[in-house]
Order: C-alpha cells, then sequence, then structure tokens
C-alpha cells in the first residue's frame, strides 16, 4: 500500500446528540453537500488551477466526523500549470504550487466551516495535519481502508484543543517553513490566545461582496444564538463564548474595512449571567487573539 504526502483535516461535530434530534439523515446529507459544494465548484469551473485540483480532493464523513484531504500529487499538476503563465526555476515552480495549493486547501476548509455553521448553528471543532495519506479498496472493492499517520494525528490534536476552532498542527508549519512564498497560505493562520495556531475561518469572507458577506455573516449570528446554552453549564458556555468572541472581533475588523456593513446586526449577544462574566474574561485576551503569524516562512 502507496502512502501519498497529504494535507489532511480532521472535523467533528459539537454537540452532535443535540444535532441527531434535530436533522434526519436525510436532511443531514443534503447540509453536507450544501456545505461542501465549494469541491463540485473545483470540478465545475472553467479555472484550469482548481479545475486540476478536484481530483486529488477527498471526503469522508462518518457520524459527526469529517475527513477532508488533499492529496499532494496534485503538486506536478499545478506545476504545469504555472508553467504556461510564468516562467521559473522548477524549485520555483514546485514552492508556488505548494504554497497555491495550501491556500486553496485553507479557503476550501474555512469556507465548508461557514457554511456548515451558517446552515445549521452547530460548531465544529478539528485539526489539521501534514503527512502520510493512503486509502486502498478491501472487501473486493466493496469499501475502502484509510491508512495515515497524519489523520491519527489530526485526530488526536482535534481531543485536546477542546474549544471550536481548526487547529494547524506544527507539521503543517514546518513543511510551509520550507517554501520561500507562503504569503497567501499564512494569511489563513491566526495565533489564539493559549499560543495554539488555527485556521481563520472568515478568512475567504474579506474577497466576497460586502452584501454577501453581511448575508452570511447575519445568519451565523441567527443560527449561533439559536443554540446559545443555558448560563449554568460553564463546559458548553465556554465553547459558545470561545466563537462568539470570535465573530464580534472579526465584525469589528470587517466594518472598519467596510463601514456598509452593520455592525449591530451581525455582532452575536452574550447569555445573561454567567455566560456574561464568562464572555468578559475571554474578551480581555482579545488582543492577543487574532494576531497573525510573524514573518512569512512561519518557523515556529
Amino acid at each position: 500500500m502507496e502512502s501519498n504526502k497529504a494535507l489532511v483535516a480532521f472535523l467533528d461535530i459539537l454537540g452532535y446528540e443535540d444535532f441527531i434530534k434535530k436533522y434526519t439523515a436525510e436532511e443531514y446529507a443534503e447540509i453536507i453537500n450544501k456545505s461542501l459544494s465549494i469541491c463540485d465548484v473545483f470540478k465545475k469551473t472553467k479555472e484550469a488551477l482548481l479545475c486540476s485540483l478536484a481530483p486529488y480532493i477527498s471526503v469522508h464523513v462518518l457520524s459527526d466526523s469529517w475527513i477532508i484531504v488533499l492529496d499532494l500529487n496534485a503538486i506536478p499538476e499545478v506545476e504545469k500549470i504555472l508553467a504556461k503563465v510564468k516562467k521559473a526555476t522548477k524549485t520555483d515552480q514546485n514552492e508556488r504550487a505548494q504554497s497555491i495549493i495550501t491556500s486553496i486547501y485553507f479557503s476550501m476548509l474555512s469556507t465548508v466551516v461557514v457554511e456548515f455553521i451558517s446552515r445549521t448553528g452547530f460548531l465544529l471543532r478539528g485539526a489539521i495535519e501534514y503527512g502520510d495519506y493512503a486509502i486502498m479498496p478491501i472487501r473486493n472493492g466493496q469499501d475502502k481502508l484509510i491508512h495515515s499517520k497524519a489523520l491519527a494525528r489530526a485526530h488526536n490534536l482535534e481531543k485536546i484543543i477542546d474549544l471550536p476552532r481548526i487547529a494547524i498542527a506544527k507539521s503543517v508549519l514546518i513543511q510551509l517553513g520550507k517554501l520561500s512564498k507562503t504569503r497567501n497560505a499564512h494569511s489563513y493562520i491566526i495565533k489564539d490566545c493559549d499560543g495554539i495556531n488555527v485556521l481563520d475561518l472568515y478568512k475567504g469572507l474579506r474577497a466576497s461582496h460586502w452584501k454577501r458577506t453581511q448575508r452570511i455573516l447575519n445568519k451565523i449570528k441567527r443560527t449561533i444564538s439559536l443554540h446559545a446554552p443555558p448560563e449554568d453549564d460553564q463546559k458548553k458556555y465556554r465553547k459558545y463564548a470561545w466563537f462568539q468572541n470570535f465573530h464580534n472581533n472579526k465584525i469589528a475588523e470587517f466594518c472598519r474595512l467596510d463601514p456598509r456593513l452593520n455592525a449591530n446586526s451581525l455582532t452575536i449577544p452574550a447569555v445573561a449571567g454567567i455566560g456574561r462574566r464568562l464572555t468578559r474574561s475571554i474578551k480581555r485576551v482579545a488582543p492577543v487573539f487574532l494576531q497573525k503569524n510573524g514573518g512569512h516562512h512561519g518557523r515556529h
């Protein structure tokens, strides 16, 4: 069984017991299809670079767990496209291809997560790893076997980060650190207040038309607010408050860049009582949160 190098994301729906009470299997499948619609865009687009990546993206869903993989065998395909539009050395083309692929993968993941949250109000937690990944048929092709050290590490990391965020593992940062042109990829990475590097879920919204951005953010506000936990459930509220703080900080950032966005209508409210006290305690570290990683090489 041959293993390929890949970027592997393991995502987990938080509050899945409540989720399956609300949605049938058919409704869940429809939500997944709509949330993952960006993968279909890759297949249908006339953009050669995105179209070339489509065969190398795979998605596997088991109950509340999602595995989204980008096989880095896509690099030679992207190199061919880059060679047509810009003359460069083989090394430069390889590094540019890896950087572009990583940026697109981060963008795809953030879009998938935002779509899911906006449609359901349920949060996701996960991790992204770089490493070996293999998938092969078993039982005469009826089923598939996934064998991956990267997946195992992503699963373990997801379990320890607690909050509804997508952690960027050290293996990914080390790989980016080997490249010279990673500005776009690093623009998707922010450092949380506890030092964990996480995916900026709202990065892609900055490039959208302001009306679309406002529509999606308003939808997230409505769906998240409907799932606010009771104020005496500190464990659940801690997760809610983390996302509330992330969302509201991003709203403030977006509104500074585009005054047409209405901050008051997009801000997620705090829950009364203990929730407000917890939210205030989290806000005290907000200036540390949302910092971009320094430099362009990502060595940590």
